[in-house]
């Protein structure tokens, strides 16, 4: 069994689900068996050793050239980082970039959906730059989850992982670029890779769950409002969903669950102030942006507007 020698590293709502999806398309690259490894950021998991981490991640290989590592919470995780260095050297490590209001937004909706989140975006970004905490650590794996500005902070996140992957080949990907002309963008990264150009489908995987988690908050709605006893409802929230299909719904939601739905749905309808957006810009993303370009040869000019 051969280990990786491609990494994929982040970051957060960036795109990695879908270039997950792209790469498992060429005939010689082989991918772990679902789009996040948990391995290297799970302390339950790391525990189980490395014969697990081949054995549970990549029991599909089959000889393939490239065989590729990714979880979007890597470039986050200098622990994690360093758990990867004294396992296996990386050739080549991808590295996803967003525009990083929009990547803010698009990461605090993606919490909303999925009930992690119960603050407006004001709140929680003013928690986040007040909290005084130095983050990220290189000694314990830390949540990610509600770091939304701190995410789309690229530049001192590549700089710790330049120090513990100094001799990798880094490939910066932009997102906007990626989903614009996917097919070019992904025969460019199979050319980075040695390989031959393969035609693909460019898929977008991860839309945040919106389909799924507004279906979910739809038909809690729709129950509370058609059942009149919906109040003495008690227990677990269960709801079965058959992929697409509607019709095979079943729902016991508790008070608790309702409670998230009629929360999301609060902060659905919120108004974003523009002057948020323009202040964390201006803050914390537009001083990095002339040293961002340079260090990874995109032009990042439109994420100035």
């Amino acid at each position: 069994m051969s280990l990786p020698n491609t990494l994929i590293a982040g970051g957060a709502k960036c795109g990695t689900s879908t270039l997950f999806h792209v790469l498992r398309q060429h005939p010689e690259i082989c991918g772990p068996k679902k789009e996040e490894v948990d391995f290297f950021t799970s302390d339950f998991e790391f525990k189980y050793g490395q014969v697990f981490y081949e054995w549970y991640y990549y029991n599909a290989y089959r000889g393939e050239k490239v065989l590729f590592d990714i979880n979007p919470d890597y470039i986050y995780q200098p622990l994690a980082l360093k758990r990867i260095r004294d396992v296996y050297s990386p050739e080549n490590i991808f590295i996803f970039v967003r525009n990083p209001v929009k990547r803010m937004t698009s990461h605090y909706w993606h919490n909303v959906r999925f009930f992690w989140e119960n603050r407006t975006l004001s709140e929680a970004v003013e928690a986040e730059l007040s909290d005084g905490q130095k983050w990220p650590s290189d000694q314990i794996i830390e949540d990610s989850r509600f770091r939304y500005v701190g995410c789309g902070q690229y530049l001192k996140h590549y700089n710790a992982l330049r120090d513990i992957f100094p001799q990798a080949k880094v490939c910066f990907i932009k997102f906007e670029e990626f989903f614009r002309n996917g097919a070019v963008q992904a025969n460019m990264l199979f050319s980075k890779l040695g390989l031959a150009d393969t035609p693909v489908k460019n898929r977008h995987d991860n839309r945040g769950g919106k389909r799924r988690v507004d279906l979910m908050q739809k038909a809690v709605f729709d129950f509370k409002v058609g059942n009149g006893e919906t109040k003495n409802l008690t227990g677990d929230a269960m709801i079965v969903w058959d992929g697409e299909n509607m019709d095979r719904l079943v729902l016991n939601p508790s008070q608790k669950a309702i409670q998230w739905a009629e929360n999301a749905k609060k902060l659905y309808d919120q108004n974003i102030e523009p002057d948020l957006l323009s202040r964390v810009q201006e803050a914390h993303f537009s001083t990095e942006l002339a040293e961002l370009e340079s260090v990874s040869g995109l032009d990042l000019s439109d994420w100035a507007a």
